[in-house]
């Protein structure tokens, strides 16, 4: 939370609330049978946030674009040396 980056846990008995002006970064993940997934998502309540989330959210999908093409690419290259 804030000025946390990631992977904090409360210890038993915290009673921390979130506030207006917090912002909140939940990421979970798990592993099943050799396969993991790893999901993240910020919340905030203040839209003075809202066009930082969105920045970080346009940022994400813009990545995840380029990824895809590499992926595309590399699949390609594959498939013409094997």
């Amino acid at each position: 939370m804030n000025n946390c980056a990631a992977h904090y846990t409360p210890n038993n008995g915290d009673n921390t609330i979130l506030q207006r002006d917090d912002v909140c970064k939940i990421d979970f993940g798990t592993h099943i049978n050799g396969r993991i997934i790893d999901c993240a998502w910020t919340v905030a309540f203040n839209p003075k946030y809202d066009e930082l989330l969105k920045a970080v959210r346009e940022a994400t999908n813009a990545g995840i674009q380029v990824l895809q093409m590499i992926f595309l690419l590399f699949k390609s290259v594959c498939f013409v040396v094997i």
